[in-house]
């Protein structure tokens, strides 16, 4: 009893350790950014959250009327933004402070996503043990916390919502399983109860709680439909769906109209259906007409929430559920590359596939991760399992890298794919209902992934939790297969045959148990190889990731700051307004919420149009300075977004001649834009624009330049 015991602590002791490696390798590879660029937020989003972090730690509450953002009509980001993530941090650093922590706040918020998304691995190794055995959670831990997938958004500098987001994800599912595993009543609902609590504070963190929330809802109606639902799997689904639905009233982002679109209205009918199910169908209708009522009854319910009281989604949100949708002329959504897809494409002779370039040979193991449940054991119909799961693993790939219409022909072959398998599968040897959940949310996250780039740190968590899957059932087979050839008659002579009888066998302790032999080993290595070979590039990747603004930036930013006044309006391109909010503390047009479609075209048309546009323009935003960046808006091409959304075309502005030199047309001579970025760049300066006098210019160290105009009228 006592050597179990120390066996069992030297076991614990060696998971802990090995978490705990992780966990430094993760923050080590997110740091490196800042050895590289210094202790910056990165020139994007974060810069915005810098500053509501600052204003809520000083005021206790979010800006209800920024008037730095969106002149005239200011900005309300309490109800804009989820919450939480910002009191969490704010809560944090002044715990830290009280520690006697050295840090400014901008300082901490740098560093926080690098100490942070890390923590995932815990959670993560959780859920991989409570799914197949420890080892699976230590490889998924290993493989999400070093992913490209998931760093590219959670490094040092990237103060968003997701280094919170994915930790809280993942804790969630974890806890919803223990939920379903839990064998009281007592249990169950604790369970349930704590992945309510997690989900309603992954609600107020990150839009991305819409993917288990509704995510839940196709599992149980798929639960239904198998004949596999009870009362301890509909409890735990009313428990944390019910909490997560009851929250969105509260949370200020959510708690106006939250209720009103499908994402509300899925779990509501599914809920509903369950119920019916549970209670009046299960025991009155014939078992084999269950699937059909399931189906049939929450497509009455979800239908009639349509019709009535919830519209369908909108905007990005449209854009990750319909690969077909096709953006109105000038839809802002057009020009921002993380909204693209991850179709497999050839240009200047070479072959992209953000996918593969995300996770590497880890990603062949999403596609193999769904159809191991099905192949571990032995059957008459074995060849054919076998062809369709060749099927399966073929489709799902091409559905990730093919065009949208032949993709979702392969998105639909991958679910046919996977009922035939469920089908030829002996009833006693099919996927227990956590893996058919593990199924299901990474073909949902797949098809997001495919929609949208962005998602693929949501992805990065399936990916992990396959490869998870994949090494353990390899190990199994192994075993298996040497158990099967223990058994094998011995060609001994009959003299060891007897000696062999009177001799006991040696039984494996504890640790041999648990840790395996020779073959096991060999396959751990080879996870660590990769694994290693994962952070070695996503270290490379990280430290390339540029963070803060180009000098040019911070010089012309502190010349606007010392040469304008609080209220004085400055026209840029939306891009640069977190920005200038930020750094100069003055009031911008547009900026990257990109809240206000009309007025960004209506900011395309004075930049891209006529001098009349520009000049009505400024007039009727009290426009006092206008800053052109050279580098990006001209040379490196942001105008042609602009010409996107002002519905102009790009054509009309720029040619190549025959002797592939780049020509301003005569469109693009009057262009504003052109004119005014033209100074001292060009070989030759356009038409300066009336009413437009230059004020200043400045160069980077990194070949940037912001020309300064002021409007005079």
């Amino acid at each position: 009893m006592i050597r179990q015991l120390l066996e069992d602590r030297r076991v614990v002791l060696f998971e802990i350790g090995c978490l705990l490696l992780l966990y430094t390798s993760g923050v080590f590879v997110r740091l490196a950014p800042i050895r590289e660029w210094g202790l910056y937020v990165t020139a994007d989003d974060p810069v915005l959250h810098v500053r509501l972090t600052e204003y809520l730690y000083s005021n206790g509450h979010l800006p209800r009327d920024d008037q730095l953002a969106w002149y005239p009509w200011g900005q309300n980001w309490e109800k804009k933004l989820p919450n939480f993530r910002y009191y969490l941090t704010s809560g944090l650093y002044y715990i830290f402070q009280g520690l006697g922590m050295g840090l400014s706040i901008y300082d901490f918020c740098v560093l926080f996503p690098a100490f942070f998304a890390p923590l995932a691995v815990f959670p993560m190794f959780l859920l991989g043990r409570s799914l197949w055995d420890w080892k699976a959670g230590l490889v998924s831990a290993g493989v999400l916390v070093v992913s490209a997938g998931y760093l590219t958004r959670t490094i040092a500098g990237f103060y968003r919502h997701e280094h919170v987001g994915i930790p809280l994800l993942v804790l969630c599912m974890y806890l919803f399983v223990e939920a379903l595993k839990a064998g009281d009543l007592r249990k169950n609902i604790t369970y349930s109860a704590l992945s309510g609590f997690v989900l309603v504070l992954l609600t107020g963190t990150w839009s991305g709680f819409r993917f288990l929330l509704d995510g839940y809802a196709v599992y149980v109606l798929l639960m239904m439909v198998l004949r596999r639902m009870d009362m301890r799997m509909l409890r735990t689904f009313i428990i944390v769906d019910g909490m997560a639905l009851a929250s969105t009233f509260f949370w200020p982002n959510l708690s106006t109209n939250f209720y009103l679109r499908t994402e509300f209205a899925i779990p509501v009918a599914i809920i509903a259906t369950a119920l019916i199910y549970q209670f009046l169908l299960r025991d009155r209708v014939d078992p084999r007409r269950l699937p059909v009522a399931s189906i049939g009854i929450s497509l009455i319910l979800f239908l009639a929430m349509i019709g009535t009281v919830s519209r369908l989604p909108r905007g990005r949100y449209e854009m990750i559920v319909n690969p077909f949708r096709e953006a109105p002329a000038g839809d802002v959504s057009q020009t921002v590359a993380e909204h693209a897809d991850m179709r497999l494409t050839f240009t200047n002779g070479r072959l992209r596939w953000p996918a593969l370039s995300s996770y590497g040979m880890f990603l062949f193991l999403v596609p193999i991760g769904l159809i191991l449940p099905f192949i571990r054991t032995k059957a008459e119909d074995n060849a054919n399992r076998e062809i369709l799961s060749m099927l399966v693993f073929l489709t799902f790939l091409l559905f990730l890298a093919l065009d949208p219409y032949p993709a979702l022909v392969c998105f639909v072959f991958v679910w046919l794919g996977l009922a035939g398998l469920w089908f030829m599968t002996p009833e006693d040897h099919r996927p227990n209902n956590s893996e058919v959940m593990v199924m299901v949310f990474a073909i949902l996250a797949a098809y997001f992934f495919k929609n949208m780039i962005r998602l693929n740190i949501l992805f990065s968590v399936f990916v992990a939790i396959q490869s998870g899957l994949f090494f353990t059932y390899v190990t199994r087979l192994i075993g298996s297969l040497e158990a099967t050839g223990d058994r094998k008659p011995s060609t001994s002579s009959s003299r060891r045959r007897k000696s062999r009888r009177k001799s006991k066998p040696k039984e494996k302790g504890p640790t041999e148990k648990r840790f395996g032999a020779g073959p096991e080993i060999a396959i751990a290595l080879i996870i660590t190889l990769l694994l290693v070979w994962s952070i070695s590039g996503s270290y490379k990747s990280a430290k390339g990731y540029p963070l803060g603004l180009r000098e040019d930036w911070f010089d012309s930013l502190a010349w606007i700051e010392e040469n304008s006044e609080e209220g004085d309006v400055i026209m840029s391109w939306w891009d640069y307004g977190y920005w200038i909010q930020t750094y100069a503390g003055r009031t911008t047009i547009a900026d990257g919420a990109t809240t206000n479609s009309s007025q960004i075209r209506e900011l395309a048309k004075a930049f891209i149009t006529t001098e009349s546009a520009a000049r009505d323009f400024c007039k009727e935003f009290d426009v006092r300075y206008v800053m052109i960046d050279v580098s990006d808006d001209f040379i490196g091409g942001k105008w042609t977004a602009m010409a996107v959304i002002a519905k102009q075309e790009v054509g009309d502005y720029m040619a190549v001649n025959e002797e592939g030199q780049t020509v301003i047309l005569d469109k693009g001579e009057r262009c504003p834009l052109f004119r005014m970025a033209s100074r001292g760049t060009l070989n030759r300066d356009l038409d300066p624009v009336p009413g437009f006098e230059y004020r200043a210019s400045f160069t980077g160290d990194r070949g940037g330049r912001v020309i300064v105009y002021e409007f005079v009228g």
